[in-house]
């Protein structure tokens, strides 16, 4: 319940159950990027246990700015429409 495994193939090896800086980029089973999905255990996410800190990356605040954009340019476009529709 408290081991980690990967959590696309469900790999639970030995180096995943080490301490985040001292874990493995890549899942040794199917290659996942284990800082974008970093292994959990089952008690971690189902809330049980806290899991530990990981590291943002650039790929996390990109993700951030595209949402962003999206939301203010349907606001724009949502925006126009309705002063268009006024006139």
């Amino acid at each position: 319940m408290t081991r980690r495994r990967c959590v696309a193939c469900g790999c639970s090896a030995r180096v995943l159950q080490r301490p985040v800086e001292r874990r493995p980029s890549w899942c040794p089973e199917c290659q996942t990027d284990l800082y974008a999905r970093p292994p959990r255990s089952y008690a971690e996410m189902e809330g049980i246990c806290a899991s530990p800190v990981v590291r943002r990356d650039r790929h996390d605040l990109m993700g951030f700015f595209e949402r962003t954009i999206a939301i203010a340019m349907g606001v724009v476009v949502s925006v126009g429409l309705i002063a268009s529709a006024m006139r």
